[in-house]
């Protein structure tokens, strides 16, 4: 069993002055059973899809 973890920061662009702050969580955790982890978002980019990390 492993998990994908996915984080995003508000800094691109920054809020500024009375600018409204990011909306929604800054960190999404997928639990994955069985093979690779593949994103549920329909909007997810094909590069967030068919990256892989490795840790040995």
């Amino acid at each position: 069993m492993g998990r994908q973890y996915r984080y995003r920061r508000c800094n691109n662009p920054s809020p500024v002055g009375n600018g409204a702050p990011c909306v929604g969580n800054n960190q999404d955790v997928v639990v994955c059973n069985q093979g690779m982890c593949i994103s549920k978002r329909p909007d997810a980019d094909i590069n967030e899809m068919l990256s892989v990390k490795i840790r040995l």
